[in-house]
């Protein structure tokens, strides 16, 4: 769903089966995902970038999207796993590729994308 922005929803395990989750929580909690972050944020520009390519009459993207992007899903991930609500995450894929698309697009393209994936 939601083609390159889609969910993980079908291939979500069970974080307390994962022996490696807890090292993963800590990551996400506290500052070790930093190394990472820049790599992500490149991801979400570029797909800024083609959906500008694809729509040309898209807005320009303003450098601060993608980093607000990856810094928001971050928090709101490390938010979940601080409250204890795990196994909870994969219920708000859709919404959070939905913010996404918004984001990275507008809310149009936003709109079409929930249409498509509540019409397959």
């Amino acid at each position: 769903m939601f083609g390159e922005l889609g969910t993980a929803r079908g291939r979500a395990r069970d974080p307390d089966s994962n022996r490696g989750h807890h090292d993963f929580q800590g990551r996400v909690v506290g500052a070790g995902n930093d190394r990472k972050l820049p790599q992500i944020r490149t991801v979400f520009a570029d797909l800024g970038r083609r959906a500008r390519v694809e729509q040309p009459e898209l807005r320009p993207l303003s450098d601060l999207v993608p980093r607000v992007r990856v810094v928001a899903i971050t928090e709101i991930v490390a938010e979940e796993i601080r409250a204890g609500r795990t196994s909870k995450l994969t219920d708000l894929c859709d919404e959070v590729a939905l913010l996404a698309i918004r984001l990275l697009a507008d809310d149009a393209t936003a709109e079409r994308a929930r249409a498509q994936s509540e019409s397959s």
